[in-house]
């Protein structure tokens, strides 16, 4: 059982063993508790492949929003309204007067 799905008094906190294992089972004896399980490695490979996804999906949105403000502070404002091919090509002819710039961009 999962500690946190275990029904729970207020003001019910002193912690004793005899204490709790007959709460336990007088509530088991009640149908109250929800067994768990234990996710399989493939399930927890799946989980770890969505959020590895996800990351990476706001991770690439944060990239933008930061290229794009960038630009906008120096003057350049980005052509079209969405990541196209043709904004990609207009961003891989920009260059910069300052190195630090440039690495900025670049990066």
């Amino acid at each position: 059982m999962a500690p946190g799905l275990v029904p729970q008094r207020r003001g019910d906190r002193v912690k004793t063993d005899p204490r709790d294992a007959r709460k336990l089972a007088r509530l088991q004896a009640g149908g109250l508790l929800e067994p768990i399980s234990v996710p399989s490695p493939g399930l927890e490979a799946a989980r770890d492949l969505v959020r590895v996804r996800e990351d990476a999906r706001l991770d690439r949105m944060r990239d933008r929003q930061r290229l794009s403000k960038f630009c906008l502070r120096h003057g350049r404002l980005l052509p079209t309204s969405g990541w196209t091919v043709l904004r990609r090509e207009w961003l891989g002819e920009q260059r910069f007067e300052d190195s630090a710039e440039q690495i900025t961009f670049d990066s």
